[in-house]
């Protein structure tokens, strides 16, 4: 064949002549036909598609490169595989593999069949073709036969049915999205397909140890083929080594066929006793209690089984469920040779208190701090850190009095910078580029960022010898990095262009770029045009609001030296930026130091230091800019305010750039809490995500002398209700230290879940979790969560009723308060008192209101003084300042 004949074949569009013309041609003679079909392709890659004719000429004459990127559809799949067929080359069992790892939907199945019934390539056995086979014949999305599809096509290829087989030993989604499970029965039910091998398959696979969905679709295949009586008592044995399984889909599937023995009389009830401890490791509720009620029906009619039963009681005392706890002590204590209150005491380590004999707590408590002592230590104190941080009132609780009121401090009247890691600059132009490097790959927090900014402008100038040598790595990545890289530096986080203008700027000047600032704060964006000038004109200058101290804060003192050592405009961004980010220590020192500074910016810190009593609304001084004109936070607040509208302003990808934004005014983090809570309320049914990671904005709030204010609390109720599982994590984290250092006090916390609750905000299963686990800590934190669940029942409406789902939260407070010895409080009885009915909730609260215990115990006492500890050290802590 000429290559001529060849493009007149290929123009005509007549598949069927190409293929039986170059049937005969030698693998050479292919050869040399291969340029002018290469020729012939399209500049698009529509030529890769199967319905050209150049892409099935190329089959016919191209190298296993060139099949490779094609797809061989349905359109000239018969041409196809004539053509692959009638060559054989020594590729084609390779290129049809790759073909089932890389392009399964572009490869026709008549190709496949072809090839391996007429012997050009061998059955495939690879995973890939498992996948491959599961999909082409039942694609359940795009087709509304599927089931019909999938037994027409078994009937068509009766050779390959035993395909089906393979699916119980690949992780495929045969059973879940593609049709089979109907398909499989109704051949089933037709004789072309063996019913018990269906079965045990099914059962084998479960043991498999593949995804949840891939184990669901075994069970859905078991539980509709609708297994007889005769055909489950065969499989009793693999019935009870499935409950073994730790997975809960195949643990529940497993005890509803062992229940079906049982109805039946069938069950062996020793082996199951045998096998039913390993059921109580998993978390899971309805499982563990059908399996606890069918070995109380068992020791009803066969009280001997007591013996064999202790292990599974013994491991249903120890589940984290109090239902399954509450239930096994039931059928202890209803059982002669079970109810032994030692053995129970012994094996029941973490039974709720509400369960015990004896109520007292198993673990043996701290010592509580001596009252005595924490009065001496108090006694010490300053008279206004002692006020501020609520220790007399602390005092007067332990003593017998009323539980202290919330904290009152504001962040900007305390010295904050006692609680506040210090930040240490860059010191060495090697220490610059190592830093940069490892910050263009990720970045731990925020204060990096500002540290890299730094450095970069205090060395900008340094251009030793081996300066080009030791930046080319750096150099290259900067500019080949990628915004669409799932890294988590510098570079990698949309809209961060104008972090990365400043990083170009000191490598590669010579390149022009445009710098996009408008997304972000504008402050910062102005401040790193400023930057950009002067890493560009190489001038170094150390950054006046490069902060001192973790969370973007700068000491008073060393802002002055720093002004000392430059011209300070007033009218610069870097200067704006310092002066929000003051923190309030020390300012009386700093001010005697800052009236020796001459020029305009001596006058506008001495001006901004000296409004250190005048308040903005939401805790932001407000200072001015230069005397005579407007207060300084109403002259730049236009340039830090974020717009509501603009969703990813407050929202990049990465944690630390929130953290950044956030510094630019670390005082008055509202607009960022307004938005974090707005976006941790869309996404409170949804699980964790690295595209938006909304644990970054709980971490705002962790700093132990950050005030909290009502957007504070919404953030963090959210947060720790939701199903994120890193903004719950990190929530819980800040809860446990906020009650340590008092911020987090039950009188807020409570109303701010008052107010949650009745709009379907808070799910009571997930707080009651969240909030077991914070009072496990301590003492005090069972006193302060206790005291929240009935501070939010005396702020809900009562009109309305409780919400839905309350009974975990009140079953939480039960266990509190018996654990304690405290009563409920005044304020929840009657809440309690209304609800009525015999529901669980019902017979909760009942519960809740007949609990009168004599007096408070000690562990009651030992709470009140652990929150008289933490308030003392705080205010010990402030008073260091004074020094």
């Amino acid at each position: 064949m000429t290559p001529d004949r060849l493009e007149e074949l290929i123009r005509t569009g007549d598949g069927a002549a190409l293929a039986k013309e170059v049937a005969s041609l030698t693998e050479s003679e292919r050869r040399a036909l291969r340029p002018r079909v290469r020729a012939l392709r399209p500049a698009s890659a529509a030529w890769l598609e199967s319905r050209d004719l150049p892409a099935l000429a190329l089959l016919a004459c191209g190298t296993a490169k060139d099949a490779a990127a094609m797809w061989v559809r349905d359109d000239f799949a018969v041409h196809a595989a004539r053509i692959l067929s009638d060559r054989r080359p020594r590729w084609l069992p390779a290129w049809l593999e790759g073909k089932f790892y890389r392009d399964i939907v572009g490869l026709s199945w008549e190709v496949v069949d072809t090839l391996v019934r007429e012997g050009a390539c061998p059955r495939p056995r690879s995973e890939a073709f498992v996948h491959y086979f599961a999909l082409i014949h039942g694609p359940g999305w795009r087709r509304k036969d599927t089931e019909r599809r999938i037994q027409r096509r078994m009937w068509a290829y009766p050779e390959w049915i035993d395909e089906v087989w393979r699916f119980f030993e690949v992780d495929t989604q045969a059973f879940t999205h593609y049709g089979w499970v109907p398909a499989l029965v109704d051949l089933a039910a037709e004789d072309r397909i063996d019913r018990q091998r269906l079965l045990d398959g099914c059962l084998r696979g479960l043991s498999s140890g593949f995804k949840v969905t891939t184990l669901s679709g075994y069970a859905d295949l078991h539980e509709q083929l609708k297994p007889t009586p005769a055909e489950i008592d065969a499989r009793h044995d693999v019935y009870l080594d499935l409950l073994a399984v730790r997975t809960p889909r195949v643990m529940a599937f497993a005890m509803r066929e062992v229940r079906k023995l049982e109805r039946t009389g069938r069950l062996d009830m020793q082996a199951f006793l045998r096998a039913a401890p390993r059921l109580f490791f998993q978390q899971t509720k309805g499982t563990c209690v059908a399996a606890l009620s069918l070995l109380r029906r068992a020791l009803k009619r066969e009280p001997d089984l007591a013996a064999v039963a202790r292990p599974a009681l013994a491991a249903a005392l120890k589940h984290e469920h109090r239902d399954v706890q509450g239930l096994a002590v039931t059928i202890c204590r209803a059982t002669s040779d079970l109810a032994d209150t030692a053995w129970l005491e012994e094996h029941a380590t973490d039974m709720p208190a509400s369960l015990r004999v004896d109520p007292a707590p198993s673990a043996p408590e701290s010592a509580a701090p001596d009252s005595a002592e924490l009065a001496t230590r108090a006694l010490a104190l300053a008279p206004r850190w002692r006020e501020f941080a609520g220790v007399d009132a602390s005092l007067r609780a332990l003593a017998g009095g009323p539980f202290p009121p919330p904290l009152s401090f504001r962040t900007l009247e305390v010295p904050l910078l006692t609680g506040i890691a210090p930040v240490e600059p860059i010191t060495t132009l090697d220490e610059l580029i190592e830093t940069t490097a490892q910050a263009v790959e990720t970045v731990s927090n925020a204060d990096e960022v500002e540290r890299v900014l730094d450095g970069i402008c205090r060395f900008c100038a340094a251009r030793p010898a081996d300066f080009e040598t030791k930046t080319a790595p750096l150099r290259k990545r900067i500019l080949t990095i990628k915004t669409s890289e799932t890294g988590r530096g510098l570079l990698t986080t949309e809209g961060m262009s104008a972090i990365a203008a400043v990083l170009r700027a000191w490598l590669a000047p010579e390149i022009d770029f445009e710098a996009d600032w408008g997304w972000a704060v504008p402050l910062l964006g102005e401040r790193m045009g400023e930057m950009i000038g002067w890493v560009q004109r190489r001038q170094p200058r150390p950054l006046l609001a490069a902060p001192t101290h973790a969370g973007g804060w700068i000491d008073a003192a060393v802002l002055v030296e720093r002004l000392r050592e430059s011209d300070g405009d007033p009218e610069s961004a870097d200067f704006k930026q310092a002066l929000l980010r003051l923190a309030p220590d020390g300012w009386t020192a700093a001010r005697a130091v800052a009236a020796k500074l001459d020029g305009p910016g001596g006058e506008a810190l001495r001006e901004a230091l000296a409004k250190d009593d005048t308040r903005g609304g939401s805790g932001t001084r407000a200072w001015h800019l230069k005397p005579g004109t407007s207060r300084f936070r109403d002259e730049i607040y236009r340039w830090v305010r974020m717009s509501i509208e603009k969703r990813r302003t407050l929202y990049p990808h990465m944690p630390w750039a929130l953290g950044w934004i956030a510094s630019a005014q670390p005082a008055d983090l509202d607009d960022v809490l307004a938005h974090g809570a707005k976006n941790i309320a869309g996404r409170r049914n949804h699980t964790a995500s690295s595209m938006e990671p909304t644990h970054a904005c709980v971490d705002l709030i962790a700093p132990s002398d950050r005030d909290w204010g009502d957007l504070a609390w919404l953030v963090a109720c959210l947060s720790l209700t939701g199903r994120d599982a890193d903004a719950k994590g990190v929530a819980i984290d800040v809860f446990l230290d906020a009650v340590d250092d008092g911020r987090c006090h039950p009188e807020p916390f409570g109303r701010m879940l008052a107010r949650l609750a009745p709009h379907g905000w808070l799910k009571p299963g997930r707080l009651a979790k969240a909030l077991e686990e914070i009072a496990a800590a301590s003492p005090l934190h069972e006193l302060v969560v206790a005291n929240t669940i009935e501070d939010s029942l005396a702020n809900l409406d009562p009109g309305p009723g409780l919400p839905r789902g309350t009974l975990h939260v009140l079953g939480l407070l039960r266990e509190l308060l018996i654990g304690l010895a405290c009563p409920v409080g005044q304020s929840a009885r009657g809440v309690l008192d209304a609800v009525r009915g015999s529901s669980k909730t019902a017979s909760l609260s009942r519960a809740l209101l007949d609990h009168d215990p004599a007096g408070p115990s000690a562990r009651c006492q030992t709470a009140l003084a652990q929150l008289a500890l933490g308030r003392i050290e705080r205010a010990g802590r402030w008073s260091l300042s004074d020094a």
